[in-house]
């Protein structure tokens, strides 16, 4: 067995011609078009902090032993792409409530969100991200449900437990995605070394039988090309017989 150590890389890389650079929505280098507002009995206020790069927005609420929301809400000019992903940096101290992050259209009465339950910030800063196929409607009356873009976005922390607390939000970013294609090309595989006709290639033939094998001693590394920026939730290693990694990584 000549492969004694094996480094998996898996390549999810946009297509040169389709990159690009995030777009800045808010470095919260400000908070003039920012304003903080709660439901009845809940306290809430917005004040400027340092932040993750330059400065930040923090929201400070308190539920006073009841229920309802506290948010903070801007204007917003917001078209966005065929796909895309919306980021921001966040931290925060609080016990585990309901996060929101609001699409208002022009109109006011067409919501979009994205809603994590039991959420929970951090003390350090945290980048989240938000794909499209995570925004969803939350009512209104438009029949078209698909997410076109928002005039007025907000950071809403409702009550779960409640509670006191606060977060911090920090360099929000809408970043344009290549378009998802409708038939995912084959990975396409390399490696440090191969052995014969065990070539890299046969890693992601979708035949049991055939494997690749490396030809080198010492570390050897395994790269898989997907194609095009994608979301995976993990790799699975078949071994081949007797031809398993003492170690790998």
């Amino acid at each position: 067995m000549r492969l004694f150590a094996l480094i998996l890389a898996v390549v999810a890389l946009a297509l040169p011609a389709h990159a690009q650079a995030p777009r800045v929505l808010d470095p919260f280098e400000t908070l003039t078009p920012w304003a903080a507002d709660a439901s009845t009995d809940v306290s809430s206020a917005i004040s400027a902090v340092e932040g993750h790069d330059g400065r930040a927005m923090r929201l400070t609420y308190d539920f006073n032993g009841r229920s309802g929301y506290a948010f903070a809400a801007r204007a917003i000019d917001l078209d966005v792409p065929e796909n895309y992903e919306i980021s921001f940096w966040l931290r925060g101290e609080m016990v585990p409530n309901t996060l929101e992050i609001k699409f208002v259209d022009a109109s006011g009465d067409n919501v979009h969100w994205r809603q994590i339950r039991g959420f929970q910030a951090t003390p350090g800063w945290t980048r989240y991200t938000i794909k499209k196929r995570q925004i969803t409607r939350a009512w209104g009356p438009n029949p078209d449900h698909t997410f076109r873009g928002a005039a007025r976005m907000e950071f809403v922390v409702t009550a779960g437990e409640g509670g006191a607390g606060w977060i911090e939000v920090d360099q929000l970013e809408l970043r344009e995605l290549p378009p998802e294609p409708s038939v995912p090309p084959r990975p396409l595989a390399s490696a440090t070394s191969e052995d014969g006709l065990n070539l890299a290639a046969r890693a992601v033939d979708d035949d049991p039988a055939t494997a690749w094998r490396s030809a080198g001693l010492g570390d050897q590394g395994l790269t898989l090309d997907l194609g095009y920026e994608r979301e995976f939730g993990g790799v699975t290693l078949r071994w081949a017989e007797k031809a398993a990694a003492s170690a790998y990584r």
